[in-house]
């Protein structure tokens, strides 16, 4: 592979560079600081808008953290999910940069990855119908028999179809 030129190089440095700030160590901020706090009373505590983003990414998307809002000092998750749709979209343009900077790369012969690398499909589209022909709910903690007994006394919808076969 030939040595990269100084302006790839420089490219490099700036593709890195765009992705320090949307690191959750970084303290720096993406666009905005917030307070939040009643009419009434004093303002909370100044939060980061990578702060409020992280918040809503781990605590409510990922963790379903209930005390999420007391560490972000009364932000509610509206305002965390705005910060976090800020930094998604931040992220999802790093990307794209990232993305065409190695596309670059490799059609100047520097990586050495066969072009399908770009062109294979990595979402998947799965072509499935299911056939649902037995649900039941229950309230957190029921049995698992108290459920087994509710489905085992469930009858198809008769244009439900077969039930034993596997939906395609």
């Amino acid at each position: 592979m030939p040595l990269l030129k100084h302006s790839l190089r420089q490219d490099h440095q700036k593709i890195r560079e765009g992705w320090r700030p949307l690191d959750p160590g970084d303290r720096r901020t993406l666009g905005y600081e917030s307070r939040t706090g009643l009419v009434t009373g004093a303002l909370g505590k100044l939060v980061t808008d990578k702060e409020l983003a992280y918040a809503w990414l781990y605590g409510d998307l990922v963790h379903a953290d209930d005390r999420a809002e007391d560490r972000v000092h009364g932000h509610d998750i509206d305002a965390r999910f705005q910060a976090g749709t800020f930094l998604m979209a931040h992220v999802a343009i790093q990307a794209i940069k990232t993305l065409n900077f190695l596309r670059h790369l490799q059609s100047e012969g520097y990586t050495g990855l066969e072009e399908d690398v770009f062109t294979e499909r990595v979402i998947a589209r799965p072509r499935r119908d299911l056939t649902h022909a037995k649900f039941a709910t229950a309230p957190v903690g029921t049995p698992v028999a108290a459920l087994e007994a509710l489905l085992d006394g469930f009858s198809a919808h008769p244009d439900a179809g077969d039930s034993d076969s596997e939906a395609t």
